[in-house]
């Protein structure tokens, strides 16, 4: 009888002794496999690239990136099976190329003409400093192109912000996709590609030119009054002068002034009247035209700015400037 006992109890520690055993199996089966899942090791897709977790044993996946996670022990043929589809390449797609961004525009706006682009590409994408911009119908006919032109040194190979400005009849509710490509001086194409879809809409704007200083045109400022237009779109109006001039005392953009372009007329300054008659415009602005203004060379550059930029109108042959109804002694060299 007693070793009965002794013999029962050798076999509930060896019973015992087993179930702990395969808890302890189960747990690391259990650990190794939530590893697995939660892609500790392995390749997951992130903002449309692979990024590493962890120490992967295999290489970093082929293909388009989708929303899936490429884990260890897994062949690369079964991580493409679960790629999710790639969207429409557009200003929002992951797979479009990196090394050109547009501001403001997104995927299916509605846009009028004129339709002013702005971004940043880097250097290859342009030739003599610019690149084809097209306007494509939903049949694949062109509805309008253009070349996008930097803003600023075109052979780094940094990004430099560009603009491009499409004129195009725009009926109500049509469809179409904006196509900004590589320029490629052999021909051949070298697949570089953005495409925006959007709705071409009613016309809402018109184009003008402002006038400005550029340090990179003009390192040395060697020519005071030596200015460089831009072009700007505003709403369409009847006082088109006063809205260029409005553009003009806005002062350059963020995209203008990354490349290179200036102002020297102080901020906050107001046109008070204009008018324009028999050829010649007359503008009075706000009194702080002349604070701290000083110096031959900065009187210059202002009226350029402002005689080129009222000039630009076929109505306007000479520019006369008054600050606050006065016009002896403003801005005198």
């Amino acid at each position: 009888m007693g070793n009965d006992k002794k013999i029962s109890s050798r076999v509930s520690k060896k019973n015992t002794a087993i179930i702990i055993a395969s808890i302890i199996i189960l747990a690391t089966i259990a650990a190794i496999s939530i590893k697995s899942l939660s892609g500790e090791d392995g390749w997951i897709c992130q903002n449309g690239g692979w990024v590493k977790h962890g120490n992967p044993s295999l290489a970093r996946p082929v293909g388009k990136c989708g929303q899936t996670v490429a884990k260890n022990n897994s062949s690369s043929s079964d991580n493409n099976q679960n790629l999710a589809p790639a969207p429409t390449d557009g200003n929002n797609n992951p797979d479009a190329p990196s090394d050109i961004q547009i501001e403001k525009l997104q995927d299916n706006d509605t846009v009028s003409s004129p339709l002013e682009i702005d971004g940043q590409a880097k250097g290859g994408w342009f030739f003599e400093g610019q690149f084809p911009v097209k306007l494509i119908g939903k049949n694949g006919e062109v509805i309008a192109e253009t070349q996008a032109k930097a803003l600023g040194d075109w052979t780094k190979e940094d990004a430099v912000p560009f603009r491009a400005i499409l004129e195009f009849p725009t009926p109500a509710a049509v469809s179409a996709t904006l196509v900004l490509a590589a320029d490629d001086p052999s021909g051949q194409g070298n697949g570089q590609e953005k495409k925006i879809p959007v709705t071409l809409g009613h016309p809402a704007g018109m184009r003008v030119k402002v006038f400005l200083g550029n340090i990179q045109f003009d390192p040395d400022a060697s020519d005071c009054g030596k200015v460089y237009e831009v072009e700007r779109v505003v709403p369409k109006s009847q006082t088109v002068a006063r809205s260029a001039l409005g553009e003009l005392l806005s002062g350059p953009t963020d995209l203008e002034r990354s490349g290179g372009y200036s102002t020297n007329i102080n901020s906050d300054v107001t046109v008070q009247n204009l008018s324009i008659t028999g050829g010649v415009a007359k503008v009075d602005f706000s009194p702080n035209m002349e604070d701290g203004v000083s110096g031959d060379c900065r009187i210059a550059a202002i009226k350029a700015q402002i005689t080129q930029t009222l000039e630009q109108f076929p109505t306007v042959k000479e520019v006369e400037i008054s600050v606050d109804g006065k016009t002896d002694g403003v801005l005198a060299q």
